[in-house]
């Protein structure tokens, strides 16, 4: 499978994501995403896309991330990982 990419905006924050078959890792800005956003609420924000299409743990995520507001940024990353996800199977 080719890396997918795309966007995702919420706000001022913009992040650009990159999607290849994988264990379900997602790193955001060179870190881990529980170690970049680190309360519960933002962490399931950043993996819902994930968890409403059933393919949790089906692939990596990559994201940049720029912007003003943590909540932002992760509502970017989440509708960015959607717009792959639906890009890779639109029945999802």
């Amino acid at each position: 499978m080719p890396t997918t990419n795309t966007s995702g905006r919420r706000k001022t924050a913009v992040a650009r994501i990159y999607l290849t078959e994988g264990s379900g890792a997602i790193i955001v800005n060179g870190k881990d995403y529980k170690e970049y956003f680190p309360t519960l609420p933002l962490q399931y924000i950043v993996t819902q896309s994930t968890e409403v299409s059933g393919s949790a743990g089906l692939y990596d995520v990559k994201a940049n991330v720029a912007g003003v507001g943590e909540k932002g940024k992760a509502q970017a990353v989440r509708l960015a990982i959607a717009k792959a996800i639906v890009e890779l199977d639109a029945d999802k």
